[in-house]
């Protein structure tokens, strides 16, 4: 009988076990959902574009007519 009662005393009632798994698999799937949304999301620009400019035309000194 007093092994009974130290094996009672001890026990986790069922409602704090539901807790935790609850709060284990909370944890889980929130760090699982995150590698999963970051493999499946399509990067938005893979390559760069390369924009090239005219050449400039040299600056040229107005002088005044030496007439």
């Amino acid at each position: 009988m007093a092994t009974e009662t130290t094996f009672r005393q001890g026990r986790m009632s069922i409602g704090w076990l539901l807790v935790l798994v609850a709060v284990a698999a909370a944890f889980l799937l929130g760090g699982a959902s995150g590698y999963l949304v970051k493999a499946w999301t399509v990067p938005a620009s893979t390559s760069t574009q390369i924009v090239t400019l005219p050449p400039a035309t040299p600056q040229r000194t107005i002088l005044p007519n030496q007439a």
